[in-house]
């Protein structure tokens, strides 16, 4: 009897495209000022290959405000609404329990905490509404993302740590088919370290999760000697790399792009399964 899959990334990797409705984030091209706005980028995104949206309506660069719960919902959950008509699973980018809770009410499908876990109600939330949860890694304190830890060995660290997280996500409820685990790529982390990370994707598929590559646009290219309008051609490699090595979803903002990379990788597998 033929296996039916649950989740969109048990059939090969997936691109996961970026929705900001926060005025703030990195990538200025991204910023949206209406739903309406966020709807037809959304379509877009889905019509070029995204298999899921991740909107965030509060930014997670270092400088950035953090907003009030009650904020954050009144800039997701219209939006929330509206794109989940569409045909593609919405994901939140939210380190807040009501927050998740009041996105998945809304018709989000996946919760996405960069925090891994900061809030100790997520868990809980995520278990309740029986829906996937990216557990991502990162510093402790948020207001803190900008400052980078020093590790000895950044994969085996980062490894150690997810593996415990996940395991409180197990503990409070979460089915082991909804944990999906992300090594928090710039997140404290100096190019060094985020690079070794994408190299040895591959260690973290070994935990049996899913796994989430989020590395699009991130500021840390300009370390390897490319202005910023050219990180559109690093985030594909970099796309290509960890696909390569097992990421089941790449977090990108330019769709398109990284979705034809990613397709062409898997037609050649198919071609020469040695590759």
């Amino acid at each position: 009897m033929q296996t039916v899959s649950t989740h969109v990334w048990e059939d090969g990797p997936v691109v996961m495209g970026i929705l900001n409705n926060s005025p703030d984030s990195f990538h200025e091209e991204s910023v949206h000022h209406s739903t309406e706005a966020m709807v037809t980028e959304a379509e877009e995104m889905v019509e070029s290959g995204a298999e899921i949206i991740d909107i965030g309506a509060e930014s997670n660069k270092p400088d950035a405000e953090l907003i009030s719960s009650e904020r954050e919902q009144r800039r997701l959950e219209p939006v929330v609404e509206a794109i989940s008509q569409l045909d593609a699973k919405v994901s939140v980018d939210t380190w807040k329990a009501d927050v998740a809770d009041a996105a998945v009410r809304a018709g989000t499908d996946i919760i996405n905490d960069i925090s891994g876990l900061d809030d100790p109600e997520m868990a809980a939330v995520a278990a309740e509404h029986d829906v996937p949860i990216v557990v991502g890694h990162s510093t402790d304190v948020l207001a803190e993302f900008g400052e980078e830890a020093e590790y000895d060995d950044v994969v085996s660290e980062v490894r150690t740590e997810l593996d415990k997280i996940a395991d409180r996500a197990l503990a409070e409820g979460v089915s082991e088919e909804n944990v999906i685990v992300d090594p928090g790529i710039n997140f404290g982390k100096n190019v060094v370290d985020s690079t070794k990370l994408i190299a040895q994707v591959d260690a973290f598929v070994e935990t049996g999760y899913p796994v989430l590559v989020g590395h699009s646009r991130k500021l840390h290219y300009a370390e390897v000697n490319l202005e910023d309008g050219t990180s559109l051609p690093a985030t594909v490699a970099l796309t290509v790399a960890a696909v390569e090595r097992g990421a089941d979803i790449v977090r990108v903002h330019d769709v398109p792009e990284n979705y034809e990379a990613l397709k062409t990788g898997e037609i050649l597998k198919k071609l020469d399964p040695s590759l």
